[in-house]
């Protein structure tokens, strides 16, 4: 096991704002398919919780903090970050294994995005985290990060189709050694893929309620592709 492991960091990061689209002040606010869905079942938003005014004005917050795009402030934010780490223990080698320090340097661009239109919910973010290690070059890598999720009205108040997608590293087997941090060089790690589909059929059953009939598929994808040092053995056996 794994007795300490020591992670310095520091970055900066910049972001622009573009294409954000804000709702007039008096202007009625835009029936999306989330709302459109939710409302037949009489639940809440199936995506994210509304964060922002839905009557309009501009997408400002504290200094220092970057606005957000959300379906209810639908936009783009586009930006980056550089950063420099260190870290005593880059392989997670054990109390009784000889340690490998290094710094890192790291740059993140990143972009996230919302969108919302009477039959359309969505959003999404993403970013790509490139590592440095100094003097080490053929270790360096590149990890990315997407999520996003949306929802979509085929029939008006009866058929609706839900989606969700992500991509990420994961560790691979909970028994090792590990750490949070896709910088560690510890092959324990997978890029993970995961996908869902899900139409659903909502309808008014008399004085009885209302009827759902829902059907989900979905799928989880391992590889190891990108990441330095690490055996496609390890992940034999999993599916």
């Amino acid at each position: 096991m794994v007795d300490h492991v020591r992670v310095l960091s520091a970055s900066f990061a910049a972001a622009a704002i573009g294409a954000l689209v804000a709702m007039q002040a008096n202007a009625a606010p835009v029936d999306t398919a989330a709302d459109t869905a939710n409302r037949a079942l009489g639940l809440p938003s199936i995506l994210i919780p509304w964060t922002t005014d839905r009557a309009g004005g501009p997408m400002t917050g504290p200094p220092g903090v970057i606005p957000q795009p959300t379906p209810a402030k639908p936009g783009l934010v586009l930006g980056a970050s550089l950063g420099e780490l260190y870290t005593d223990n880059l392989t997670l080698a054990g109390s009784a294994q000889p340690k490998q320090s290094s710094w890192i340097t790291t740059f993140e661009p990143f972009v996230r995005g919302a969108a919302a239109t009477p039959r359309f919910t969505g959003l999404f973010d993403y970013s790509a985290t490139g590592y440095l290690y100094a003097g080490q070059p053929s270790d360096n890598q590149v990890a990315q990060d997407f999520r996003g999720q949306g929802s979509l009205v085929v029939v008006p108040d009866h058929l609706f189709i839900d989606g969700a997608a992500t991509y990420g590293r994961e560790l691979v087997n909970n028994a090792l050694s590990s750490q949070s941090g896709t910088f560690f060089l510890d092959n324990n790690q997978s890029n993970v893929t995961t996908g869902s589909l899900s139409p659903y059929w909502t309808q008014e059953v008399g004085d009885l309620g209302r009827m759902t009939l829902r059907y989900t598929h979905g799928r989880v994808i391992y590889n190891d592709h990108g990441i330095p040092d690490e055996s496609s053995a390890l992940l034999d056996g999993v599916s």
